[in-house]
Order: structure tokens, then sequence, then C-alpha cells
């Protein structure tokens, strides 16, 4: 996953948040490493440490980690298609990402 960026995409992209301490957190990096595997040529990845950046915490409101954010980036403004807060089964994040 990538580090967040400077400006942001057009499209959709794929936003975690998380920190190294949280055990759910360390249990659902594998299956977005490995859903990145299959759709970060279409949709980037990107993996926040709320623990180290509040200003993306508060910026997308993550009140607790893991969260998994999908957003859909626009000319002028960005819409949320969706969020998962927790760690769930691959396939609801699969659903997620085929919003």
């Amino acid at each position: 996953m990538r580090v967040f960026p400077c400006e942001f995409p057009y499209g959709k992209a794929l936003f975690y948040f998380g920190t190294q301490q949280c055990v759910p957190c360390k249990t659902l990096k594998p299956i977005l490493y490995d859903l990145e595997e299959e759709y970060g040529d279409d949709i980037p990845f990107y993996e926040c440490d709320v623990s180290y950046n509040s200003l993306y915490r508060d910026m997308f409101a993550v009140m607790s980690v893991p969260t998994v954010i999908l957003l859909q980036f626009r000319k002028t403004d960005r819409v949320e298609l969706g969020r998962l807060v927790g760690c769930y089964p691959r396939e609801r994040y699969i659903n997620l990402l085929n919003k």
C-alpha cells in the first residue's frame, strides 16, 4: 500500500487507517495486500497510521481502527462510497471495492 498522497487522484481510491499496535489491523493488512494485488491497477490503495497522522484521521472522521474507506474523487469534491470499521471477511472488502 502507498503512503497518503499530497494530492488525491481522480476516480476511486481505497484508504486504510490503522495502527501498528492494533491486533485487528494486523489481521486485516494481509487481506488488503491481497486485494491490492487484484484491484490495485484500477483502484489505488493508501495506508495511514493514525498514531502518527492525526490530520488525515480528523479529515476523514476516523473514530476507530481499523477503518477502510472507499472514496470517489472528482474535480471539485469527493464522495464516500463506503466505509468499514473493524475487521471483516475478505468478501466484505470485495463488495466495497465493487461499488
